[in-house]
């Protein structure tokens, strides 16, 4: 195959002359990738608690919340996310699960928390990973409880109020087996695929007299025919 006349059908060819090889290549990536996430992966659980960010001029209105009011709120939740992680929360979160008997300390349970807004409301999800699923539901309902009152006392200008407790998680959040087969055998397919073209693209070993005739241009005037053995003469 000529290096500047690489066609559809030749690449065709290729992928269907390795086909074995291809198809070989793929399940032994996929299955590899789904042993190792499967069993060398830490598994990883996430327990989610709900929070409603609310200010003082709301909380203590008997009438509706006007939609400058809502819209205060909402930008208010990248504030608590804030204090939320700051070590005053932390640390007594910290002294909370030490009389649960879980030691964890502020920077530790720091990694394992992240917090976003719900589709731009006021609520906001905090979730906290962790390998065991039940620390993970502790230490969640325990940032919701400490956030719940020391918010308030910190910005003096509002606060956060608990909209679901964290549940014990049942299965892993990560790591995703399901995905991570499919991106392997992806990339097996990929790669088998482009070794077979790369193979076909820069061999040169002539075949038949078409290889010839393709590769070096050249009309072919005959062919030797493949003679039968010396054992099918001495028969005769």
């Amino acid at each position: 195959m000529k290096k500047d006349e690489v066609t559809i059908k030749d690449i065709i060819l290729s992928l269907r002359n390795h086909l074995a090889v291809i198809l070989v290549v793929t399940a032994l990536l996929g299955a590899a990738t789904y042993i190792y996430s499967s069993f060398f992966i830490p598994k990883q659980y996430t327990a989610n608690v709900k929070l409603y960010a609310y200010s003082n001029l709301d909380r203590g209105s008997t009438t509706y919340v006007s939609a400058s009011e809502q819209e205060a709120n909402r930008r208010l939740v990248d504030t608590y996310i804030v204090i939320l992680k700051s070590n005053a929360i932390l640390d007594e979160v910290s002294q909370r699960l030490e009389e649960d008997g879980l030691h964890y300390s502020a920077s530790s349970i720091g990694g394992m928390i992240s917090a976003a807004s719900i589709n731009n409301t006021e609520v906001f999800n905090v979730s906290v990973k962790s390998r065991d699923p039940q620390a993970a539901q502790k230490i969640a309902n325990a940032v919701a409880d400490v956030a719940q009152t020391r918010i308030s006392e910190i910005l003096e200008a509002g606060g956060v109020s608990v909209v679901d407790h964290a549940k014990l998680p049942v299965s892993p959040s990560a790591p995703n087996v399901k995905g991570n087969t499919i991106i392997g055998l992806l990339i097996g397919l990929f790669l088998s695929c482009l070794y077979a073209i790369i193979r076909d693209l820069y061999d040169t070993t002539i075949w038949s007299e078409e290889d010839i005739q393709r590769n070096c241009n050249i009309p072919v005037l005959g062919t030797i025919p493949k003679l039968e053995s010396h054992e099918a003469y001495r028969k005769e």
